[in-house]
């Protein structure tokens, strides 16, 4: 017996001194939620970031991963993909969703994903200085709490400060909130980007300096959630910043409807409307006209509602051919032009239906289908930016707009010998043709 018990414990020991081995020459910061460390680097040199997937790690939630010093070293952004693993479009004619946003909209998810159940959802989030820490910690409390979520939504995170990964995780975030309470989490992560629960007053002024998030790259991220769509298996996406519901069962409609499409280069056009945040999606074309006449949703486009509303088809139709313009919300194939980056920040111009028009795409509004974006009443704390500071970057952004559009025209004349001059904004698109 004394024999067993000493090759016992000599087995152990040869154990316990590799387990020790491993975690003196693991090369990054031992953490409970790490997970295996199978992350592919494509450092991707025509893009302003490095790109590691996550889809071969061993995981089952979102992880809260912590990069190597060397890693982390390099000052551009880092862009972590594949954050879930959810399963695959199951047929060939489902609509992805590719949709984006940052910190302050991620709580939207939790609402998309009972809009959006028979089909995937790719979703790309911005996380500024002093950010990607609390969004890991987020999506994290959200994937396991949230079925939809964790079955089919695929994350992933444009980090503008690799440093933000080495925050130590707040453990105590995933039990302080009831999964029903996921806006109070939200304002929670808020609050401590905000304001740091220890800090010294010049170390506060800087963290509140760090907290004044610059514009979220949009054409970046669209592009970004747009790819995750295509390594869903999917061959068309609806592309929608987070906020913006769709209305119940539409992906199950359009997934029917694209079955018998009757044209090839169509982009679909979804009607566009504003509401409150605590205001319900209406389930039908009815309730949302009622909802209108009561003023309690806004057409963005009055025009193209006007028409609209005029077909009252039961079945979904292609309707009618509106005037060209860059519409919010649409559904297109994914092996369009990918959006120009050299446009920054919200509203950047979105060249990727400039090209499709150029190249032979008609734009088609259906005739039943529609999204509701939230934006009135959001209450989330409030940001200490200076007036002054946010006058200062938005002029510098038009300047930078301006010079972007005229490099892309010129580009454009240059790739499409029949452009001789093209215009555009929210509200048209204008094609003059060489003769």
């Amino acid at each position: 017996m004394w024999r067993s018990f000493s090759h016992a414990g000599f087995l152990l020991s040869v154990f316990l001194s590799f387990i020790l081995i491993l975690v003196i020459l693991h090369p990054g910061k031992f953490h409970r939620r790490d997970v295996a460390r199978r992350a592919l680097a494509l450092s991707l040199r025509q893009r302003a970031y490095d790109e590691y997937s996550l889809r071969n790690m061993n995981h089952s939630t979102v992880p809260l991963i912590h990069l190597t010093m060397e890693s982390s070293k390099p000052k551009r952004m880092l862009l972590l993909r594949d954050l879930n693993d959810p399963s695959p479009a199951n047929g060939p004619h489902q609509v992805c969703v590719a949709t984006y946003g940052s910190l302050r909209d991620i709580y939207h998810a939790v609402e998309l994903s009972w809009l959006w159940k028979a089909s995937p959802v790719s979703v790309a989030l911005f996380a500024g200085d002093g950010e990607a820490h609390l969004v890991l910690e987020y999506l994290q409390y959200l994937s396991s709490c949230h079925r939809g979520i964790k079955s089919h939504f695929d994350f992933s995170l444009l980090v503008a400060n690799s440093d933000d990964l080495w925050q130590s995780e707040n453990e105590a975030f995933y039990s302080k909130f009831d999964c029903e309470e996921y806006k109070e989490a939200l304002t929670y992560q808020l609050s401590r980007r905000l304001k740091p629960a220890t800090a010294s007053a010049e170390a506060e002024s800087r963290s509140e300096l760090r907290s004044r998030p610059g514009p979220i790259p949009e054409n970046e991220l669209k592009n970004i959630a747009q790819s995750g769509c295509e390594r869903l298996q999917v061959k068309r996406a609806l592309t929608l910043p987070l906020g913006t519901m769709p209305k119940p069962r539409l992906d199950i409609e359009l997934a029917s409807f694209l079955r018998s499409l009757p044209c090839e280069k169509c982009i679909l056009v979804l009607p566009s409307f504003l509401s409150a945040q605590n205001q319900k999606v209406p389930r039908s074309k009815s309730a949302l006209d009622a909802l209108v006449s009561q003023k309690r949703l806004l057409p963005v486009d009055n025009a193209t509602y006007r028409l609209w509303e005029l077909f009252n088809e039961e079945s979904m139709t292609l309707a009618f051919e509106p005037k060209p313009r860059l519409f919010p919300a649409y559904v297109a194939p994914l092996d369009l032009p990918k959006l120009d980056i050299r446009f920054k920040g919200q509203d950047a111009t979105n060249t990727q239906l400039i090209e499709a028009y150029l190249i032979g795409y008609r734009f088609w509004v259906l005739s039943d289908g529609f999204v509701v974006r939230k934006i009135f009443g959001h209450r989330t704390p409030k940001s200490t930016d200076l007036a002054g500071q946010s006058e200062r970057r938005k002029r510098t952004q038009t300047a930078s707009d301006l010079s972007a559009a005229e490099e892309f025209k010129n580009e454009l004349r240059g790739k499409y010998p029949f452009v001789e001059e093209i215009h555009w904004s929210n509200d048209y698109l204008q094609l003059k043709e060489k003769q």
